[in-house]
Parts: C-alpha cells; structure tokens; sequence
C-alpha cells in the first residue's frame, strides 16, 4: 500500500496540533507543581481526543466506517504511544529534564503513530485513498 504524500503532510499537521495541546497541558501541570509522569498521563491522553477526531475526519477521511471501531483501535494504538512516551520520561526525566525528555517522547510516538493509524486504525479509508 503506497502512503501518499498529503496524507502524510496532512498527519503531521494533526500531530502538530495535538503535540502542541499535550505539550501546553503537560507544562501547565507541571508548572502547577504535579510530577512530570502523572502530566503526561493526563496530557497525553487529553491531546488524543482531538488527534482521533482530526484524523477520522481530515486526515485518512475515514468517515464512512463506523467511529466505536476506530476508537477502539486508536485508544489502543494511544495506550501503545502512552506506555512508550511514559517510559521514555521515567527514564530520561531525571538526567534531562521534564521537558527535554517530554520532546524526546513525542519524537519517539511520530512514527508508531503513523505507522498503526494508517494500517491499523484507519485502515479501510488508507487502503481506498491508495
């Protein structure tokens, strides 16, 4: 299955934006004084809401299969990238810093996001769109 260039462009606008609104709520939390590692349990999975909503409608445009499917695949595929980027702050945290080790996480959930939305959550609309 080929991965069509706006598609990808399309998905790292989505990221953008939901990477953004995790990043904000994480450093609210955390200049609020709670732990760095219960932050991204809260922020990770707040910012996954508007990521699931943009990319069933704009990004894989996959509107057509029923939405309780793909939220079922795209909380798991979330609970993959929040056991990845919270092991990534309970390691790095400490040596770098909450935010440097939060950048850290977000890179390292990009392509595993990718990855699983197109050929997992969203994979009848990917295989359609080519």
């Amino acid at each position: 299955m080929k991965v069509a260039a706006g598609q990808v462009l399309r998905f790292l606008v989505v990221g953008g934006l939901a990477t953004l609104t995790d990043a904000l709520i994480f450093a609210m939390l955390v200049a609020g004084g709670l732990d760095p590692r219960l932050a991204n349990m809260i922020s990770f999975p707040l910012s996954a809401v508007l990521a699931f909503l943009l990319h069933r409608s704009w990004t894989f445009a996959a509107r057509e299969e029923p939405a309780g499917g793909q939220a079922l695949r795209f909380a798991l595929m979330c609970c993959a990238g929040l056991a990845l980027s919270t092991a990534v702050l309970w390691t790095l945290a400490p040596q770098l810093g909450s935010l440097p080790a939060k950048a850290v996480a977000i890179c390292g959930t990009v392509v595993l996001n990718f990855s699983l939305s197109r050929w997992l959550v969203f994979r009848r609309a990917a295989a359609a769109t080519g």
